[in-house]
């Protein structure tokens, strides 16, 4: 899972993080939060966090999209 950078990040819009196959090891604000296969996570908007090494599988990551 080598597509999100360990050190965090925190975006503007709210996301969702499912898994369709294996585990996401998540860190959240600092804190862990392990997802399993047919599982989601919602991020919200501002929260900072990153895929810990030790994730392995299929994650769909869902992005909000506004509009006016």
């Amino acid at each position: 899972m080598g597509l999100f950078d360990v050190r965090g990040t925190a975006v503007a819009l709210p996301e969702a993080l499912f898994v369709v196959d294996g585990r996401l090891e998540l860190e959240i604000e600092g804190a862990p939060v392990p997802v399993g296969a047919g599982e989601m996570y919602r991020v919200p908007a501002g929260v900072r966090h990153a895929v810990r090494p030790g994730s392995h599988g299929t994650p769909l990551v869902f992005e909000t999209v506004v509009s006016d």
